[in-house]
């Protein structure tokens, strides 16, 4: 587990735990309603998630909130993207850029080398968001 700190304040970069899903998913719904439609939805509808919310690999947090995370998807060519999303007021690019790197750390050391086979992360990300989706 790293701690930085940045503009004054313990910001925590660490990989993704099962226990902080419900963070990482209400930042995904936060983020993509702004991009999606620039409205917010009636409280008792949720985004569905889809592949495009990929397999989260790193979060950081301030003071246990979690702000961002990172996570790897699968693009149109099958190539394996990582990704970060955050709170735009909250995270700056060069936060961005190590949340990215945390993750690159937890996707080699979870499945190696993904050059030239990427099925197992295919797998996960779309068993996870099918598991994620059938729970909320």
């Amino acid at each position: 587990m790293k701690e930085h700190n940045h503009n004054s304040t313990n910001l925590e970069f660490r990989k993704v735990y099962l226990s902080d899903m419900r963070s990482v998913i209400n930042l995904y719904q936060k983020t993509t309603e702004r991009s999606v439609n620039n409205q917010q939805l009636p409280q008792d509808q949720t985004i569905k998630l889809t592949a495009d919310f990929g397999l989260p690999l790193s979060i950081v947090s301030d003071d246990k909130e979690v702000i961002g995370f990172a996570f790897a998807t699968i693009n149109e060519q099958d190539e394996v993207v990582l990704n970060s999303r955050g709170l735009q007021q909250h995270i700056p690019s060069s936060i961005g850029d190590e949340l990215i790197e945390e993750a690159k750390r937890t996707l080699d050391a979870t499945f190696g080398d993904l050059q030239e086979n990427n099925t197992k992360l295919k797998h996960s990300i779309y068993k996870l968001v099918d598991w994620l989706n059938t729970c909320q």
